[in-house]
């Protein structure tokens, strides 16, 4: 038997379930949580490491439970054609990404913002 109260809860669930935006995927909350740091780096090219240690430093988010990786980032990366390149800043060799790929990816996923 149901209570009498059951109704109303049952109804406002599917109000806000109807009623709101759908759920972003993972992947769509990951970009989300990397693009201000992707807009606002400085340079045309921004290095694994860089954008490894912004991740990390998110303290609200899964990833920095996860020791999220290079390779992590690269593994969510490549399926969407976003691929590592080798790069040389400060006189070292890197691999890191495009700001602009990485700007295209977001705007395709996240188009309001």
């Amino acid at each position: 038997m149901v209570g009498a109260g059951s109704n109303e809860l049952l109804e406002a669930a599917a109000k806000l379930s109807s009623s709101s935006s759908p759920a972003k995927s993972e992947f769509e909350e990951f970009l989300q949580d990397i693009n201000p740091f992707v807009e606002s780096y400085p340079d045309s090219r921004i290095p694994s490491s860089k954008l490894v240690e912004y991740v990390l430093s998110l303290e609200d988010r899964p990833y920095r439970f996860k020791k999220f990786t290079a390779y992590d980032l690269a593994s969510l990366l490549k399926p969407h054609g976003i691929h590592s390149i080798q790069m040389r800043p400060e006189g070292r060799n890197v691999r890191g990404y495009e700001k602009a790929e990485l700007l295209g990816l977001i705007s395709k996923y996240l188009p309001e913002g």
